[in-house]
Formats: C-alpha cells, structure tokens, sequence
C-alpha cells in the first residue's frame, strides 16, 4: 500500500459476525509525485511553446527572404528612377518566380512609357517656336 483508505469485507464467521475493515495510510507521497509531474509539465509546455514560436519565426524569414530582396530592389528601382533594372530571381517555379516576373514586365512598360516622355523633352530645344515661324519668310 501507497497511501488513501482500503477497506475489505469480513464475512462472518462462527466466532463472529461480517463486517468491514479499513487501513488508512497518509498520500503525501503520491501528491509530492503529482505535484512534480504538474511542475514538470508546465514548465516543458512553456519551452516546447517557446521553441515553436523561434522555429516558426526562423522558417517565416528563411522563407520571406526572397521577398525581401523583390521589396529591396524595388525600393532602389523607385528610388534612383533606373527603370532599365530588372529583379533578379533564381528559386522553384512559385508564387515569387511570378510575382518577380510580373514586376519586370510591369518594369519594362514603365521603362518604355518614360523613354516615350523622355525623347520629346530632350529633343524640345530644336523645335521651332512660334516666334522663329514668324521671322522666317
């Protein structure tokens, strides 16, 4: 016996009547042993949690990187106004594969559309002005 309350039926017998009998004997061994698995457990749910949220933290960056240098390059694109420049891109045929080659599509129209604004501006001090059309004969 551990510990807690037994008991056991006594039938009777010639020398007496049946009954029950009962042994009591302290648990404190037993909630010492629960209170060791609940600490336990607490304790190892906290940092299995804990290592969880850095692992998935580590894959989201390891996975978001490649977006993040699509994001970098861009912020160079707009910043220095170099629509000739392209993403470069070298991963699986994915989600980010289209989303870098959609950018460089979109890159090539806006690279043609300011070459297009681009060309008349520059040429703009040959054109004649209306004050030249009239002096000339």
């Amino acid at each position: 016996m551990t510990g807690g309350v037994y008991s056991k039926r006594v039938d009777g017998t010639r020398y007496g009547p049946s009954g029950i009998v009962q042994v009591a004997r302290p648990i404190d061994d037993q909630q010492q042993s629960l209170n060791t698995l609940r600490t336990t457990l607490i304790a190892g749910t906290g940092i299995v949690t804990l290592l969880a949220f850095g692992i998935g933290w580590l894959l989201s960056r390891f996975a978001l990187r490649p977006i993040e240098r699509i994001t970098q390059t861009a912020r160079a694109i707009g910043a220095r106004r170099d629509f000739g420049r392209r993403v470069d891109y070298v991963g699986p045929q994915d989600e980010v594969r289209q989303l870098a080659t959609t950018f460089n599509a979109m890159l090539t129209a806006l690279q043609a559309a300011y070459d297009q604004t681009e060309r008349p501006a520059s040429s703009a001090a040959s054109w004649p002005t209306p004050r030249t059309n009239c002096a000339r004969p």
